[in-house]
This record gives C-alpha cells, structure tokens and sequence, in this order.
C-alpha cells in the first residue's frame, strides 16, 4: 500500500491490527482550492515484495536520478564539534593518504560558517582564506568535495536573522517557527518568499561554481514545511522545497537529510533514511523514555534495513556513518560488524568518520569484510524477538546472517 500523491500533501496510514483496518487520510491543511483537487491516489497491490516496488515506482513515473552512482565517503566530523578548520581538514587529508578505506567523497560536515544561515560567510580565523582552497585541496588528493549546510534555517546570531528577519516563516498566530537544536535553536525561513530563493541562489551557485563543491550534504530540510503556508499543505512546500534545490544545485550530487522521504523522490542523488548513531548501540536510556525522535544505532540499522527497497528506486539511501574505532567503548564488535554490513548491503552510499589509519588488525579485517559487502543485496529480512535475521546474495549464494539487536 503507498500513496501516489505527495507532492500535494502528504498521506498518513493508520493501522488497527486488532480490527484489521487500514486508514488513509490527506493532509490538506492550509490549502485553498482554485479548481479541481487530486486527493488520495494509492497503490495497493499483492505480489512479491521486488514486483510491488517496481509497479508503485512505475507509477509514480519516478526514477533514480542517472547521475547518482555508489560512493564511499568520508566525513570530516570535526565540525560537530565546532573545531572544523583548514588545518584540521589538511591534517585528515594527510592521514588518508595510505587509504586503507577506498574514499570517493571527502565531506566537511558543518561549522565551517560564522552562523547558521550565513553560509557565505565562512569563519575567517579556522578558513583564513576561505573554502576555495580546501575544495581546490580535496580535489587534487582525488576526491569529490563535500560540503553541509542546513539551507532553510537560520540562527539568532546570523545576519541572515539579524537583517533580513522578513525572509522567516511564522505560523497562522504570526509567531516565527523555530526548528532543531543546532546552535541552540534556529528559525525556519520562508521558501517561498522572493528574496530568500534569490538569496539561495546565490549561495548554492557560490558553493558549488565559485569555491568548488561538487556533493552537497543538506541537513534540516524539513523546516520548509513544519507548518502549512501560502494557501499550499506541508506537502506541497515540501515539493517545492526540494524543487528548487534540484534547479539550483545543478550538477552537484544532492544528499538530503532530515526531509520527508516521498519529496526527496527522483530529486535527491542520495537520501538519509533514518536518524543519527549514537554513540551507544541505542542511546542514552533517559532518551528511550521522552522521545522518539532520537538518535540510535539501533534504530538507524533497522530504518536502513526496512527502507532498503528505496535504494536505486527512488535515490541512492545514505545512512550514518559506521563506526569500527576503540573510542566508540560503548559498542561491541558485533554491533559495530551488524552496522557496517547493513549500511554496505542496502545502501548507495556507505560513510564513516573514523580515522581508518588508526584501526587495529582486528578493525581492518572488519573493515575489508564490510566493504565486501558492498556487492552483496538484501534478499529478505525480519525481526524476531531481538534478533534481526538477513538473508544477503553474494555471487549467487545466499548467506544468512543473525544479528542480536
């Protein structure tokens, strides 16, 4: 069962086990009809699962972006620390060399600005001679550079907050419409409003053309559509979101992060289809309690299991990175083999952020059984209990695998 209408506003699927009911409602929020209106349109079908996602793309007329190819990348985590800087970056480039992990993305993961929202302004003290130079680098070492933005946020200390104030979204009582927690807090903008887009322009034609960036990693998409606006549902901002980041990026690979996934369809080269690590195989136990919108290790392997009919279908899937190094203590080498493999199997992208050079014998045997697994497909997969069990393809023979999770 899948909705063939997102773009003019989303679907939501409820499910009465007990009753054996399936409900499916229309988000219509917010929309003021001028002539006809095209609600529900759904695809139900009964056949193998490879038949049904075939058909429902077919119908939907969506197909994977021709550009998108499979990448292993390499993301320069520093900046989630705030300690992102040319030096940093060089000294990782340097480090790299030896190429225990075959890398064809080099991502600065953020921070490089003076405030969110400011992204042609980078920090002059940690880039003294701004990002040209860094890209210019990566690209000589034989990489694609890469670079995070947020594009539809910004911070309170931005001068984007400060002196174009009119270019943020406010909801139906004119409050402005706050999202996320980066930097303490951040301002959705208006992507509908003709000075912001102009504004974007510039920066993704900056980014990409001027300084060199060719895969962009754009984070906190959602913003463009947490309330209805303009007469449009959430649904429809959010197509019109993710098209006019597809005109302007142009020819540089999209990754689209925290986005709703039927807007990024046939847009995005590749696609975040769950949530962040964590440092714990499923987080802090306080977090397990108050909210379902966290970060887990746990929760991102199985959104990247269960979502893996996507991937080549719709866009490249790009899950977190994996993590194999001594600091992460507090995973097992089971848990941390059960997240590599996963990531490798059933996505088109396969990240990480570990210093590989630093591995042990032990991590860079794991690491070659990893990316072994890059050639293997996800042939069926299913929760039992704790107990994840896949069934992988590889050269024609099936392998079984069970995960303790």
């Amino acid at each position: 069962m899948g909705s063939l209408s997102e773009d003019n506003g989303f679907t939501v699927i409820y499910t009465d086990t007990a009753r054996e009911e399936v409900a499916f409602v229309k988000d219509c929020r917010g929309l003021t009809l001028k002539g006809s209106y095209s609600g529900l349109r759904l695809y139900l079908a009964e056949s193998t699962e490879q038949e049904a996602f075939d058909e429902y793309f077919r119908r939907l007329g969506v197909k994977l972006r021709p550009e998108a190819a499979p990448f292993t990348g390499y993301y320069s985590r520093q900046g989630s620390h705030g300690g992102i800087s040319e030096t940093a970056v060089l000294s990782e480039l340097e480090r790299m060399k030896p190429q225990s992990f075959r890398t064809d993305v080099f991502c600065i993961d953020g921070s490089y600005e003076t405030a969110v929202g400011d992204w042609l302004s980078p920090d002059r003290e940690r880039f003294p001679l701004g990002l040209k130079p860094v890209a210019d680098r990566i690209t000589e070492e034989g990489y694609i550079p890469g670079l995070r933005i947020s594009p539809f946020v910004c911070s309170e200390n931005s001068s984007i907050w400060q002196d174009h104030r009119h270019w943020a979204a406010k909801d139906s009582d004119g409050n402005w419409i706050k999202t996320g927690a980066e930097q303490g807090g951040c301002y959705a903008l208006d992507i509908m409003n003709k000075d912001f887009r102009e504004y974007l322009r510039e920066v993704f034609d900056t980014i990409v053309n001027k300084w060199g960036f060719r895969f962009l990693k754009l984070d906190s998409l959602y913003a463009a559509c947490i309330q209805p606006k303009h007469t449009m549902t959430r649904g429809m901002l959010m197509a019109e979101a993710m098209g006019l980041i597809r005109e302007i990026a142009g020819d540089a690979f999209i990754l689209a992060g925290d986005v709703p996934l039927a807007s990024a369809f046939g847009r995005a080269d590749y696609c975040r289809t769950g949530c962040d690590v964590s440092p714990e195989w499923d987080g802090k136990p306080y977090m397990r309690l108050t909210s379902r919108e966290r970060i887990s290790t746990r929760s991102s392997m199985l959104s990247t299991v269960f979502r893996r009919q996507l991937n080549g279908r719709a866009f490249l899937c790009a899950p977190d990175v994996f993590m194999l190094g001594s600091e992460y203590r507090a995973l097992d080498a089971r848990q941390k083999q059960c997240l590599g493999e996963v990531n490798a199997a059933a996505c088109g992208l396969l990240l990480t952020a570990d210093d590989t050079e630093g591995y042990t014998a032990e991590q860079k045997n794991m690491l070659s059984e990893i990316c072994s697994m890059t050639d293997a497909m996800i042939v069926s997969a299913g929760l039992y209990g704790d107990v994840l069990r896949i069934e992988y393809s590889v050269d024609g023979r099936l392998i079984r695998r069970d995960y303790k999770v």
